[in-house]
C-alpha cells in the first residue's frame, strides 16, 4: 500500500509538487502553533522559581556575612571588669593621679553587678 508520502507514489512531477506544497503547509502550521505556545521568560514558571530561590540565596547570604561581621566586630571589643576597673583606679591613686582615679572609680561602679563583683565570673574561692 503506498500513500502520499512514500517514494513509489512519487513518480509524476506534478504529484511531488504537491506533496510539496501540502508538506510546507503543514511545516508552516506547525511553526505558529509552536510560536504560538511558547511563554516568554517572565511568563514561566519554573524560570521565576529560579529567580525568586536566587534572590533567597543573595539576601541569607548578606545576612549572614553582615551578622559575622557584627558579631567580629562585638568579639574584638575588650570588656573590662568592674574589678579591673577598681584595680587600676587604686593604682592611679598610689601615684597620685586623682583626676583619672575618679574617672576610673565610676567606670568601675557603673560596670559593677552587685556589691560583690570582684570578677566577671564571680567572686574568688577559698582554697582549703
Amino acid at each position: 500500500m503506498t500513500d502520499a508520502t512514500t517514494p513509489e507514489s512519487t513518480t509524476d512531477p506534478g504529484d511531488v509538487q504537491a506533496q510539496l506544497a501540502m508538506m510546507k503547509g503543514e511545516i508552516d502550521a506547525l511553526q505558529v502553533t509552536v510560536a504560538e505556545t511558547t511563554k516568554p521568560w517572565y511568563k514561566q514558571a519554573s524560570i521565576l522559581i529560579a529567580a525568586l530561590a536566587l534572590l533567597f540565596s543573595f539576601g541569607t547570604t548578606y545576612y549572614s556575612a553582615e551578622q559575622t561581621r557584627k558579631a567580629d566586630i562585638h568579639n574584638a571589643k575588650v570588656e573590662v571588669s568592674s574589678t579591673e576597673y577598681f584595680a587600676v583606679a587604686n593604682a592611679l591613686a598610689v601615684s597620685g593621679s586623682y583626676d583619672r582615679t575618679v574617672e576610673f572609680y565610676r567606670h568601675s561602679l557603673e560596670k559593677a553587678r552587685d556589691a560583690n563583683d570582684w570578677t566577671r565570673d564571680g567572686p574568688p574561692t577559698r582554697r582549703p
